[in-house]
């Protein structure tokens, strides 16, 4: 398998830019819910939800990701993925404890995620 490093990033200095210094590599989209209307249960395994629903668009994600490719290198995008039923089990759990210490909200947080990026590999698999 052959490397090709992404190309140097450019500045801009003076003057009108180029229009190609703002499209240095290609990106891909990747909306499954959003685009290609495909239907994908929630991955927690202690989800709540009745056999017939599914995730939910909630967005896109916040950031982008450098993919070096078989052929080319390309900047990833994605949209974000919601479970309503597990936020209400994440917001009963959060409300059910009050204000605790800091090491109990971080346990909540990390006890029933909701939200997904469309690219991690629970919602792919």
């Amino acid at each position: 398998m052959e490397f090709y490093p992404p190309p140097p990033p450019t500045s801009v200095k003076g003057g009108l830019p180029n229009m190609l210094s703002f499209f240095a590599t290609p990106a891909f989209f990747w909306r499954p819910v959003g685009v290609l209307q495909t239907k994908i249960r929630c991955p927690n395994t202690n989800c709540p939800a009745p056999p017939g629903e599914y995730l939910e668009r909630k967005g896109f994600g916040t950031s982008a990701r450098q993919v070096c490719g078989l052929r080319s290198n390309y900047t990833l995008l994605s949209e974000r993925l919601k479970c309503s039923f597990c936020e209400v089990v994440r917001q009963a759990s959060s409300k059910g404890h009050g204000a605790g210490d800091a090491e109990d909200e971080e346990r909540d947080q990390h006890a029933q995620q909701y939200m997904w990026v469309a690219y991690s590999p629970q919602i792919l698999m």
